[in-house]
């Protein structure tokens, strides 16, 4: 069962491990519907279909990745929430989540 989250953007970051970003945000589809997916990327491969590429310089540190997620996405953000998803992990579980 997808749960629906209309008020969510999920975000994924990267520029350093593209394949792992790209499953992670799949994986996570596979569990929710959120209103919009942005992916923030120096590589378009790490775009999954549906998904709004945010070209972004190789992040090269963890300055550099705080002021894509503190400076940038601000101003790309229509929903009242983000998820941010770890490259690492994905989306574990979702359930029982309050969509009102």
């Amino acid at each position: 069962m997808i749960v629906r989250l209309p008020d969510i953007t999920l975000v994924a970051i990267d520029s350093v491990a593209h394949s792992l970003t790209r499953r992670a945000v799949e994986d996570t589809l596979h569990q929710i519907e959120p209103a919009n997916t942005i992916i923030c990327s120096d590589r378009v491969e790490a775009v999954p279909g549906g998904a709004e590429w945010v070209r972004c310089e190789p992040l090269r540190s963890l300055h550099a990745f705080s002021a894509v997620v503190w400076y940038r996405l601000p101003r790309l953000i229509k929903t009242r929430h983000i998820l941010l998803v770890p490259i690492d992990r994905g989306t574990t579980r979702v359930s029982g989540i309050p969509c009102s």
